[in-house]
């Protein structure tokens, strides 16, 4: 661990609520205690049940970049330690840069548990946080109340993990609607949500006779719903839909849909008694004829129609009909379906399904329509006429086309390998095209690329290039060249630039390695770029192993979900590209998902590590924001380096996945300060940041004449400076010596910092700790002579602040510290300062000489988060009235006055232990002490394998002591090598911690013969060990 971890363990307990760790095992046996390994590196083999067919539409599978996939899976082993008994099909989430999958469709109490009935997958967000999907289950969200018995629609945040109800009643956002709802679509940012129900009480005062299922916009913001397919005379009376089929624009203004209802637009001449389209615009409310005469936008097709997709801007609707005049002078090649494209600025159709030469004879065959480019340039489709493009041959089936509206023509997909090109195969209807228009993922069971085996007859996933002309084999076999996979293979979806495809086999070679163990369909995500296949739903890693290099733990969130490493591994997040780069990186453990994330990254990509050195800060409370230094210079692309390469500070946002340059120059957010910066601390919220630094231009206007080290804190919000070692009457200007930042409390408001300078308050003598309050402006001398509130005392060792930024604790050699006590020891002692009172005290002072500090060095360790209790060493014999021994673990309880032995022998507290112990933390409430020690004889019955350190838990309230670093099957046998440093949560029921055992978790293959990081899970106070104290 780094100097400043004492800090920095103090701090974190602080922060978190007085909670259990989120990664929570099955429960625990009476006087057990759990050991899950979190620095893991990086494996799997199918999951134990069917990912069937039931997936979704292929723009809703997968975000835009191709990094998240949605999909359905009936195994109960994707996710480890997930609990599903509901024996249906559940939802999943995979991340393809970190490997990992969460469950989506879990029960509101836990993570880990899958909701008690069939859900299955709706849309997913082009940012790929948010995943809509249905569900029948009741328990997904707290206290809803759920009398339909139907499927109801829900929103999941993957940030979070948290669900909502969508399709809630009107009244009460906890009581699902009285009929079946489904989502459609998501906006990019997950705002938008469009869903088709039958219920009739989703909307304040709608009223609903039309026995049929509507159209609704929910707004995750304001969390009610709107009615999309409404009459044209009232918002609240309902029109009806006929279909299923809608879409909606990316920023969630337009929906288009199909109705059979007459009444949605005003003054509408129906002349064909079936379905039309309409475009809703959520702006005005009102909705618009899509499916209209080339004569009238305000009369009906001959023939009805259907939407099928809508651009992202809204402006383009693709759609199928039979009518016979949606475009001037159109004319009849079938009788059947044809497609055309709606323009909404123009409010006209184009035909798309048109015979070579002509732009408004239709094909010979029936069409249909798939999906159109994001610039409504490009529409894929599928027909049977074999007359849509010049000199293509058909052959009595089906076959996709690509149409360019700029130039009229259409460009054949699915070919056989012929020269031509021009020859079409047939195919299935599973088509999806990327937003560019360029790439066309499809499936056919024929012959398309020349020299390829076929190992079934099944159908196999085929990529088609608009600009090579030209189709590649996407389900290939990894183990037999130029080969098919072994069984069918069928499409999902592809991403919107085209770089990641995801499909679902019954194949069991697409990926080296694998053992398929459910003898059905998994799901597979390709790489268009590398060429590699990943499986999806796969079983969780059954036997993980160490990542190749020590861990380091720098933070932990609030709850404890998120862990913040420093790591010189180069396998812990999936794909990681280390070299030749290879040196100290930054880590962000997820203890729920058991993933991990590379926070020091190259703008190069997820897996890329930054290409200097990096280092681990601080870590939000909600474990969004991650503080960390770095020499590297490709972090945020732009940014200029004015520090030869001193390190920069840099703030990670987990939302946005982006970092942003904290230590940056006063006239530009992208410019490096003149010198480097060293982080120190960071608020709960993550809205404040501590650090010092050399730069003489970090603040507009900033006198700094000696080029010495100076305490800034900023603003993340506003983005504003202050200069917090500043001389005394003058903000802008730094002290007279070197100052070094500390600490700072939850909040942001008290600032902690050790100063060389003599005039940062008036009147003061000599150098000291000082406590900056934000609020006032104002900075009192922590660290002062008795007797005086300017006279430093400028000889310090550890100084310590506690969460609500009152008490600072600190060592110090001064003879004068505290009014009326005598040194005998020459040494460090510990010291209390309350700010509230100003006054100072000792914390290790005598038990058996009065007014007299120990008889021997003492350093502090941690404080609660109220300040009352500090734990700290000691070498002293005299702390406690009969403990002769030298070299122990304590706690003083400032209420009381009194000194707690923490590593005593069992039977009394002053019976001496057989070896030394160290202290790690105090818990926030300061009632459970962490700590490791040498000795063998603090519990009876323990069974010592390595004659190192171990680590124990005593509970300072009942004085029950526990052996936290034991084996994983043994909860009075030690690990087999030593343990040591670790800290809390805020409850002290879990606790982190370092070991080089390879024998706390039976999960874990240990691959590095390094220190590796572990999180116990505790049992409660019941259930830990007496040891005969009481």
């Amino acid at each position: 661990m780094t100097p400043r971890t004492a800090t920095c363990r103090q701090r974190l307990a602080t922060w978190r609520a007085l909670v259990l760790l989120a990664v929570m095992l099955p429960a625990l046996a009476l006087a057990q205690v759990s050991v899950d390994m979190v620095s893991s590196g990086d494996p799997g083999d199918s999951g134990n049940g069917e990912s069937p067919t039931l997936q979704i539409g292929p723009k809703r599978s997968i975000s835009d970049d191709g990094r998240y996939a949605i999909y359905v899976s009936l195994a109960t082993n994707l996710v480890d330690g997930v609990v599903d008994h509901n024996g249906a099909s559940d939802v999943f989430l995979f991340d393809r840069v970190l490997g990992s999958t969460q469950l989506v469709s879990h029960s509101a109490d836990s993570l880990l548990t899958a909701a008690t009935r069939e859900s299955r997958p709706g849309a997913i967000s082009g940012d790929g946080r948010w995943v809509a999907y249905s569900s029948f289950a009741t328990d997904l969200v707290s206290g809803v109340s759920d009398d339909n018995d139907k499927a109801d629609a829900f929103l999941y945040d993957r940030i979070d993990g948290a669900t909502v109800l969508v399709s809630h009643a009107a009244a009460s956002a906890t009581t699902s609607a009285n009929d079946f709802s489904y989502p459609i679509a998501l906006s990019a940012d997950g705002r938008w949500l469009l869903y088709y129900s039958q219920a009739s009480n989703l909307v304040p005062g709608v009223t609903d006779t039309n026995s049929d299922i509507d159209m609704f916009l929910y707004d995750r913001m304001s969390g009610n719903s709107t009615l999309v397919s409404h009459t044209a005379n009232s918002a609240l009376v309902a029109a009806g839909c006929s279909h299923q089929n809608a879409d909606l624009s990316a920023d969630g203004r337009w929906v288009a849909f199909t109705t059979t209802s007459a009444s949605i637009v005003p003054n509408v001449i129906d002349s064909n008694n079936a379905s039309d389209s309409f475009l809703f615009d959520r702006d005005t409310g009102t909705n618009r004829l899509v499916t209209h005469s080339a004569n009238s936008p305000t009369t009906t097709g001959n023939v009805g129609g259907r939407a099928v997709d809508l651009s992202p801007d809204g402006r383009w609707v693709l759609y199928g009909s039979s009518s016979t005049n949606l475009v001037a002078g159109q004319a009849e090649g079938n009788t059947s379906n044809d497609v055309f494209i709606y323009d909404r600025d123009r409010g006209e159709s184009t035909l798309v399904s048109r015979s070579a030469g002509s732009s408004t004879l239709t094909g010979n065959k029936r069409s249909d329509a798939i999906s159109i480019s994001s610039d409504g340039r490009w529409s894929l489709y599928y027909t049977q006429a074999n007359n849509v493009m010049a000199g293509a041959t058909g052959t009595g089936f089906e076959n996709a086309y690509l149409f360019d509206r700029n130039t009229g023509l259409a460009t054949l997909v699915s070919f056989s390998g012929a020269p031509t090109h021009t020859v079409g195969i047939g195919l299935d209807k599973r088509l999806s095209l990327s937003s560019d228009g360029r790439f066309v993922l499809w499936n056919t069971n024929g012959s398309v690329v020349g020299g390829i085996t076929h190992q079934s007859s099944g159908d196999n996933v085929y990529l088609f290039d608009r600009q090579s002309d030209s189709n590649a084999l996407i389900s290939s076999s990894a183990s037999i060249p130029m080969s098919t996979g072994s069984a069918e293979s069928l499409p999902i979806g592809i991403s919107a630039d085209g770089g990641a495809i995801l499909f679902f086999s019954d194949a069991r070679d697409l990926v080296s390695g694998i053992a398929d163990s459910n003898g059905s369909k998994d799901v597979f995500l390709r790489d268009r770029v590398s060429g590699s296949t990943q499986l999806v739903s796969r079983v969780a890693d059954s036997r993980r192993t160490t990542a190749n290099d020590r861990p380091e733990a720098k933070d932990l969130s609030a709850d404890g979900r998120f862990v913040l490493i420093n790591s010189w591994a180069t396998n812990v997040v999936a794909g990681q590209i280390d070299s030749p780069y290879i040196s100290n990186d930054v880590f962000l453990h997820d203890t729920v998902n058991d993933q991990n994330l590379l926070i020091s990254r190259s703008t190069a990509g997820a897996s890329i590590t930054a290409n200097g050195q990096s280092d681990a800060i601080a870590l939000s409370a909600d474990g969004r924001w991650a503080l960390f230094a770095t020499v590297a210079t490709d972090i945020v692309s732009g940014v200029i380096d004015n520090n030869n390469g001193a390190a920069d500070l840099y703030l990670y946002d987990r939302s946005s996945a982006q970092s942003t340059l904290i230590s940056h120059a006063a006239d530009s957010p992208l410019a490096a300060a003149n010198r480097g910066a060293t982080g120190r601390a960071m608020s709960a919220d993550g809205r404040w940041l501590l650090y010092d630094s050399e730069a003489t231009d970090v603040i507009p206007g900033m006198s700094d004449t000696l080029n010495s080290s100076d305490v800034f804190l900023v603003d993340r919000v506003s983005g504003a400076r202050t200069l917090v070692s500043h001389l005394a009457g003058s903000p802008l200007t730094t002290a007279d010596g070197d100052s070094v930042a500390i600490d700072m409390s939850a909040d942001g408001r008290f600032v902690l910092y050790r100063s060389d300078a003599t005039h940062i308050i008036p009147g003061q003598v000599g150098s000291g700790a000082f406590l900056y309050d934000r609020d006032t402006g104002l900075t009192v001398l922590a660290s002062r002579i008795a007797g005086s509130l300017l006279t430093g005392m400028g000889d310090l060792g550890v100084v310590l602040l506690s969460a609500d930024g009152q008490t600072v604790v600190y060592s110090s050699r001064s003879v004068d510290a505290s009014s009326g006590i005598s040194d005998t020891n020459g040494d460090n002692d510990v010291f209390r300062f309350d700010a509230r009172t100003g006054t100072v005290t000792i914390v290790s002072r005598s038990a058996v000489v009065p007014n007299s500090t120990a008889n021997n060095q003492s350093e502090p360790k941690a404080i609660s988060a109220d300040g009352k209790r500090v734990l700290y060493e000691s070498y002293a014999t005299d702390l406690i009235s009969g403990i002769s021994v030298s070299g122990g673990v304590y706690v003083y309880d400032h209420a009381s006055g009194q000194t707690l032995p923490i590593s005593h022998a069992p039977g009394s507290p002053t019976a001496p232990a057989n070896g030394y112990s160290r202290p790690s933390d105090i818990s926030a409430d300061g009632n459970h002490v962490l700590f490791y020690t040498r000795a063998t004889d603090l519990l009876p019955g323990i069974s010592d394998n390595n004659g190192a350190n171990d680590v124990y838990v005593r509970e300072l309230d009942s004085g029950n002591l526990m052996l936290i670093s034991r084996t994983a099957t043994s909860a009075t046998t030690t690990g087999s090598l030593e343990s040591n440093v670790g800290w809390f949560s805020a409850d002290g029921n879990t606790a982190l911690f370092m070991s080089y055992a390879a024998d706390l978790d039976a999960s874990i293959a240990d691959g590095n013969q390094n220190e590796d990081l572990y999180l116990a899970t505790l049992p409660r106070e019941a259930a830990m060990f007496a040891d005969g104290f009481e």
